[in-house]
């Protein structure tokens, strides 16, 4: 049987998977899942670090459903507008994206 891994041990692990693969969707989701179990997350920091995959490809949608889970229901207006900011730039920057946040307009 299995030797169940810690949290800091695990996002270690969901880092190293997506680092070498941004649309490992399953990396994604575990990491959702050990933030919730933590209950408690450094969103800048991961965002920061979720904008740079969205850079990279901005096309692939697992980084996306991640970014819609972490930004919750939206009640940080702070941190709202600071996303939509960074997401008009990449949508300046690469016009011909067909990003989820395209649908949203």
């Amino acid at each position: 049987m299995p030797v169940p891994r810690t949290d800091k041990s695990e996002l270690a692990y969901t880092t190293r998977k997506i680092e070498s693969n941004f649309s490992n969707f399953s990396a994604w989701h575990q990491r959702s899942k050990v933030y919730e179990s933590m209950g408690a997350i450094d969103k800048s920091a991961e965002l920061e670090w979720v904008r740079n995959a969205m850079y990279t490809d901005p096309d692939d949608q697992s980084v996306w459903i991640y970014h819609r889970w972490l930004m919750g229901s939206g009640d940080d207006t702070k941190l709202l507008q600071q996303e939509i900011n960074a997401i008009q730039e990449l949508l300046n920057e690469q016009p011909d994206s067909k990003c989820e946040c395209r649908k949203q307009r």
